[in-house]
């Protein structure tokens, strides 16, 4: 949502976005704020649950969710809370720069709609579907994850020099 806000007005600095896992509206389901309040267990496994592709090894699992459960309620219900007030969709067509939309195709968090939403709404965007992951997909495949940021910036620093040549 951030990374969003800025790609709308860009500092010049700012050469070309990333957005992994996300998507231009982020609502929430009243169920989850419930789960978070009234059963924080049964919020932690539903984070289990959903946040993670089919294949993703416990460890990963529990080192990621751990230092959720660490964290005080009120924060996790206050990020929950701006997630769900979060709606840009209106504004997508401002960014300009590159834009890489990565999105393991196992999310069901920001499903892979939102990605594709996102690439039909932002100009000059390209979309890297990677399987095996859910909306963890950082730490799920963080090879393929690399591989197609490492891509994507040599394409922003060959059309950077093709700029400055010109």
């Amino acid at each position: 949502a951030i990374v969003l806000e800025l790609a709308t007005n860009p500092p010049k600095t700012m050469k070309g976005t990333v957005l992994v896992a996300t998507g231009a509206k982020l609502g929430v389901a009243p169920a989850v704020f419930r789960m978070l309040k009234e059963n924080r267990e049964t919020f932690f496994q539903t984070i289990d649950k959903t946040a993670f592709g089919a294949d993703c090894p416990r460890e990963i699992r529990e080192r990621l969710t751990q230092p959720m459960r660490e964290c005080p309620p009120s924060v996790i219900l206050k990020d929950l809370k701006a997630c769900d007030r979060f709606d840009i969709r209106d504004r997508l067509k401002e960014i300009l720069l590159p834009t890489l939309i990565v999105c393991g195709k196992e999310d069901l968090l920001t499903p892979l709609k939102y990605s594709e939403y996102l690439k039909e709404n932002i100009t000059d965007s390209r979309l890297k579907v990677i399987s095996q992951a859910g909306h963890m997909v950082m730490a799920e495949r963080p090879e393929l994850l690399n591989r197609a940021l490492e891509s994507f910036i040599a394409e922003i620093e060959i059309r950077h020099i093709k700029e400055e040549t010109k």
